[in-house]
């Protein structure tokens, strides 16, 4: 199961609304699209061991109120809200 909120995601340009990508799209990858590195090596997406994470913290930080998912299932969610709830 990934533990990603923006695994399957795609982040378009000028927006802090992720939209559903194609499955195993990373949503922080904005040049590419490009698939989930953790995936890629051979291991289950999971954000707090992300490097591509890691890499963009202060900004993914500053923004967590800003950035949202859209999702059919759950509706719209922001990343402050998903951290709070995946608190490790």
């Amino acid at each position: 199961m990934a533990i990603c909120p923006f695994y399957g995601y795609r982040w378009p340009e000028k927006t802090p609304v992720l939209q559903r990508g194609c499955l195993g799209e990373c949503g922080l990858d904005f040049d590419q699209n490009g698939p989930c590195s953790l995936e890629a090596s051979g291991e289950a997406p999971d954000y707090f061991r992300c490097p591509t994470a890691k890499r963009m913290q202060a900004a993914l930080n500053a923004g967590r109120w800003h950035i949202s998912f859209e999702s059919p299932e759950t509706g719209a969610e922001t990343f402050g809200d998903w951290l709070r709830k995946n608190q490790r």
